[in-house]
């Protein structure tokens, strides 16, 4: 069929695909056995309808699709790990075989998770919480002040010492005040200047009688013990009335009144058989110098004047006058003893000149 050619007559062997009839049998013989438009002699892999000069390329699968004579394959970070394995192929410290770095949102060993790591379980992962052994040391945590830990992860420890006396408040029973702390002296002041718990204590006490009335003599059942003497108080508890100043143990009594003035335990009382006052006159009274004394129907009688400490002062025996020209002005007593009959009377006197 071709007498130009040795090689084409009716015994040659037909070569496919070369549009050439080399057999003679009227037809060039085709081969295209996977049927994708691309003959044996230009596709590499006449199995495969997908692979043939025309077809995509598919990476990293060890197959040349496109029959350039390369199979595809793709590590854009070059860290040794291919597109279809590798999570991320821009950058090289992800892929298959990285270290996890844990709390940073990336899934850096391409295993599908991201590393969480709250050891102490306090919802704070371990970047951010600076002791994930403890739960109750975070970012969002209370600070306890003057325990040297840093519970809200700011990287100071809180101290406080508002004094400034170099004592913390959790050991300064007074923080607001300096001179207050472990340290300082006791003083009298009743505070518990050195923070042991105790007031004024190892200080020298009395004890002091509030002097209500203010004369000078205090109250027994009104005390209190203190190492300085408080205002309004004294040392003695000889006042048995502190809420009248005419009655201290230097009262003057008053006789026949049921009040013991001058604190020895009585009232000064007339016996039940004195004289009665219409049998005997005492005048004048107040008296600048003579007193006259008048006993109705007796002629022997004593007269003794007192003081109001209960000195004696003048006596006489059946004198009908006192002459009281050389005393100061002040309350005396008279008493009047009738021995006969043993009657006898007493009464206050006033000198006023």
């Amino acid at each position: 069929c071709d007498d130009a050619d040795p090689e084409v007559n009716s015994e040659a062997s037909e070569i496919p695909n070369n549009d050439i009839d080399e057999d003679c049998d009227g037809e060039a013989l085709i081969i295209d056995e996977d049927g994708d438009g691309f003959n044996s002699d230009e596709d590499c892999d006449d199995a495969d309808p997908e692979v043939n000069s025309e077809a995509s390329e598919i990476p990293n699968n060890d197959i040349d699709e496109d029959c350039d004579g390369v199979a595809l394959v793709i590590d854009e970070d070059g860290d040794g790990f291919n597109s279809d394995e590798d999570c991320d192929d821009s950058d090289p410290d992800i892929n298959s075989e990285a270290s996890e770095i844990p709390n940073n949102d990336i899934d850096e060993d391409c295993d599908g998770v991201a590393l969480v790591i709250d050891e102490d379980g306090d919802g704070f992962n371990s970047d951010e919480d600076c002791d994930d052994a403890d739960p109750e040391v975070n970012s969002e945590a209370s600070e306890i002040p003057n325990n040297d830990i840093d519970e809200d992860c700011d990287g100071v420890a809180l101290v406080i010492d508002e004094d400034g006396d170099g004592f913390n408040s959790d050991e300064d029973c007074d923080d607001s005040d300096p001179d207050i702390n472990p340290t300082a002296m006791e003083i009298c002041d009743d505070l518990d200047n050195n923070c042991n718990g105790l007031v004024d204590d190892g200080l020298t006490t009395s004890t002091y009688y509030y002097d209500t009335d203010g004369d000078g003599y205090g109250d027994e059942t009104n005390s209190v013990i203190d190492c300085d003497q408080p205002e309004g108080t004294v040392l003695n508890f000889d006042d048995c009335d502190d809420s009248d100043p005419d009655v201290n143990p230097e009262g003057i009594e008053i006789v026949n009144n049921e009040i013991d003035e001058d604190c020895d335990g009585e009232d000064l009382l007339s016996s039940a058989n004195q004289i009665e006052e219409k049998e005997f006159l005492i005048y004048p009274n107040p008296t600048k110098d003579l007193l006259f004394i008048e006993i109705i129907g007796q002629d022997e009688f004593i007269v003794e004047l007192y003081d109001s400490n209960g000195s004696l002062i003048k006596s006489s025996m059946n004198a009908g006058f006192l002459n009281l020209e050389s005393l100061p002005n002040g309350l005396y007593y008279i008493h009047v003893l009738v021995r006969d009959e043993s009657l006898f009377i007493i009464k206050p006197i006033v000198i006023l000149k």
